[in-house]
């Protein structure tokens, strides 16, 4: 889905723009080619093609859709593959889950979903208190008739000692021994992305290039992130130990946007974008500001930095409900109150100094002096967005950076824009009914409406 925020905000010429609009979701446990039923064992697995003689509703997932046929046997058809999951892999999170769509039509029972070892066995996960051993459990989920069906089975990692590679095994149970067919599509694996596997591609992480100078700053895997509109200037997601430190499963900040990203507390940075010469000696003698939709929750109120270059300590940090600019020695803050309401924040360069901007409104400055740290023997140009462990929440909106001081009209009409404010008052005659406002729920009269003689009394009795 596209932001709507960030196609207005696109039109300002900004020189970076991330809007995250097309989703950072989980990291996928799978192998692409993996996601491919016909290469799975067990029953007839044919790659299916609809027709619209068959009645059957478009495959609404990701992916391909499968046709398993034959005769049920032993009440059932079955796939599975073995050697697909590695636990070592693992994010350690508490749990795994497995998911596709399903369909069928006739007679039929339900799903069984279970992870199995090289011999087909469900594999033990571990030892219970008394050192009894434990095993997986199938997990069975029922079906709609005529109709793809939403089929996610979640299980508990195994135990340390217990984390050897295994599969996944999936039956369809039947209440007779006749010839069946049932459909399957968009196979997926992962871990903390809730029901985002039946709409969305799992992400691959990868190295960083080389040429990112990421590594320098104990950046090992991340994911991609796509700036907006046709800019070739990629951020990145970071990933700490196989886990995805930035998720888009936060409430929508924004107008038209779908959700925000949501950060997941680390050491590392969870987001690195290019800095474009912001805290950056590459940026002196320019004008530039770097802009953001973040929500903080601080409910410990702690100090800590939420933003800035990955080469020194400036940046934005709060304390407690305190929004703190640091450029060298020099600090200044504002006590903004609420963090946790939705806030379009600024961060201005100029020749004379830097300033902290809230919703269009100037709340800090400090002097500038040009002795933003340089790109020592590799491209230290980054900016990060950091988590810390005892933040409560952290979640931002659109990222931009744009090469002029942006004035307070701008930012506030921006700020409008993201709060989906409609007008209310444009100098034209107008009514309002209250019982069906979107936004507001009274008006200022007369500011925002203008005032007709002529329609006095009517309609009062």
């Amino acid at each position: 889905m596209g932001s709507l925020y960030s196609d207005r905000v696109y039109g300002e010429h900004p020189i970076g723009l991330w809007s995250f609009s097309e989703g950072i979701n989980y990291l996928t446990l799978l192998d692409p080619a993996d996601e491919d039923v016909t290469t799975w064992a067990g029953s007839s697995v044919a790659k299916y093609i609809a027709f619209v003689r068959d009645r059957i509703p478009s495959f609404p997932g990701i992916g391909d859709s499968y046709q398993v046929s034959g005769t049920a046997t032993s009440n059932y058809l079955e796939v599975h593959k073995h050697g697909i999951l590695d636990p070592t892999t693992f994010a350690h999170v508490g749990s795994f889950d497995v998911g596709f769509w399903g369909f069928y039509s006739g007679p039929f029972s339900y799903f069984e979903v279970v992870p199995i070892d090289a011999d087909g066995n469900i594999p033990q996960i571990g030892v219970d208190e008394l050192a009894a051993p434990t095993y997986y459990v199938p997990s069975i989920i029922l079906a709609n008739p005529d109709a793809w069906t939403p089929i996610i089975a979640t299980f508990a990692e195994p135990q340390p000692g217990y984390e050897s590679v295994f599969g996944v095994r999936i039956r369809a149970y039947y209440p007779d021994t006749l010839a069946h067919t049932f459909l399957i599509g968009g196979i997926a694996s992962g871990q903390l992305m809730g029901s985002k596997m039946l709409s969305e591609n799992g992400m691959q992480q990868f190295k960083p290039p080389v040429s990112s100078g990421l590594q320098y700053f104990d950046i090992s895997s991340v994911v991609g992130i796509n700036e907006y509109g046709f800019g070739m200037d990629t951020a990145y997601a970071v990933v700490d130990t196989n886990k995805l430190l930035a998720n888009s499963r936060g409430i929508p900040m924004v107008y038209g946007d779908s959700s925000s990203v949501h950060l997941t507390p680390s050491t590392l940075p969870s987001i690195v974008f290019p800095g474009k010469g912001c805290f950056n000696e590459s940026g002196r003698n320019r004008e530039l500001t770097l802009e953001l939709w973040l929500r903080i929750k601080n409910s410990s109120h702690i100090e800590t930095r939420i933003l800035g270059p990955l080469g020194s300590s400036d940046g934005l940090w709060i304390s407690d409900n305190a929004l703190v600019l640091v450029v060298g020695e020099h600090i200044a803050s504002y006590d903004t109150r609420d963090l946790f309401a939705p806030k379009l924040v600024q961060i201005v360069f100029v020749q004379s100094g830097v300033a902290l901007v809230v919703d269009g409104t100037e709340v800090a400055k400090v002097p500038y002096n040009g002795g933003f740290p340089n790109n020592y023997n590799h491209n230290a140009d980054w900016i990060g967005l950091f988590m810390d462990p005892d933040l409560d929440l952290f979640e931002i909106g659109p990222v931009a950076v744009y090469p002029y001081q942006v004035s307070s009209l701008m930012t506030k009409r921006r700020y409008v824009w993201g709060q989906g404010v409609r007008n209310i008052g444009t100098g034209d005659l107008a009514s309002f009914q209250m019982s069906t406002a979107v936004y507001n729920n009274t008006a200022n009269i007369p500011i925002t409406q203008v005032f007709d003689p002529s329609i006095v009394g009517e309609g009062i009795d």
